[in-house]
C-alpha cells in the first residue's frame, strides 16, 4: 500500500534505479496501473520527464517502464495505449523521441515471440499509426485476440470502423473468401454486419462483402 500511497514507482522512475523500480513492481503491479504523479499516469511520467542523472537519453525511463508494465499486463501491453489528456501513451512518445526511437523502444519491450495482439490494440486506440506497426510487428498481421474470444485482425479493422470501400476498397476486394464467411467470434455476426453496424455504416463495404458471399444473408438468420 506504501508503494501506492506514496507514489514510490514516480520516485524509481530512472534509470539509474532500474533495480529499484522492479523491485517495487514486483511488490505491488496494481501500482504500475495506479501510480500517478500530479494526476500523470506512470507511463505518460515516463516519457515527459527530463532525465538529469547519468549519461542515459530521454527515452530509457519510457522503455524501463513499457517492459515492465508488459511483464505484468501482458493483456495491456503495458498501458501503452492508455490515455491521458486524449492522447495515448504512445503517441505522446512518438512526439517526444520521434517515430523511429519510440517504435524501436517499443519492439524492444514487445519481443517477436509474443502472443499479445498489439495489431488490435492499435487499429482500436491509433488506426492512424497501423502501417507503422505492422511494419514493426509484422508476425502480428495473423493473430488472433485471445483477449476478445480469438477475434481475427480482419474482424478487428471492421469492428473499428477505420475503412470503408471508398477510403480502402482493396481491403475488402482482397478478403479471403474464409474471411467474408467467418463469423465474428467477439459478437456473433457476420463480416458484412461489422460494416453496417456503425453509426456511419459502409454501404458500399456492405455490398462489397455480400456479393462475394451472397450465402451469410441466409446463415446469418441462424
Amino acid at each position: 500500500k506504501d508503494i501506492q500511497d506514496m507514489s514510490l514507482l514516480s520516485w524509481a522512475i530512472y534509470p539509474t534505479s532500474q533495480r529499484r523500480f522492479h523491485f517495487l513492481a514486483s511488490l505491488d503491479p496494481i501500482a504500475l496501473k495506479k501510480t500517478k504523479w500530479k494526476g500523470v499516469p506512470l507511463i505518460h511520467q515516463s516519457i515527459t520527464m527530463r532525465l538529469s542523472r547519468g549519461s542515459f537519453e530521454d527515452y530509457h525511463s519510457f522503455e524501463m517502464v513499457l517492459k515492465c508494465g508488459v511483464e505484468h499486463y501482458p493483456d495491456k501491453l503495458g498501458f501503452l495505449f492508455r490515455k491521458y489528456k486524449g492522447k495515448t501513451a504512445c503517441e505522446v512518445a512518438i512526439e517526444k523521441f520521434g517515430k523511429d526511437i519510440a517504435m524501436a523502444c517499443i519492439r524492444r519491450c514487445i519481443p517477436q515471440s509474443s502472443e499479445n495482439p498489439i495489431l488490435h490494440h492499435a487499429m482500436a486506440s491509433v488506426p492512424n499509426l497501423m502501417t507503422d506497426f505492422i511494419v514493426h510487428f509484422p508476425e502480428a498481421t495473423y493473430l488472433r485476440n485471445k483477449y476478445q474470444n480469438n477475434r481475427s485482425l480482419f474482424q478487428a479493422i471492421l469492428a473499428s470502423g477505420s475503412k470503408t470501400f471508398g477510403t480502402d476498397p482493396y481491403f475488402f476486394m482482397s478478403a479471403t473468401d474464409r474471411q467474408i464467411a467467418e463469423k465474428d467470434p467477439f459478437t456473433g455476426v457476420f463480416p458484412f454486419m461489422l460494416a453496417a453496424a456503425d453509426s456511419n455504416s459502409d454501404l458500399d463495404g456492405v455490398f462489397t462483402l455480400l456479393r462475394r458471399n451472397p450465402d451469410v444473408i441466409e446463415l446469418s438468420r441462424y
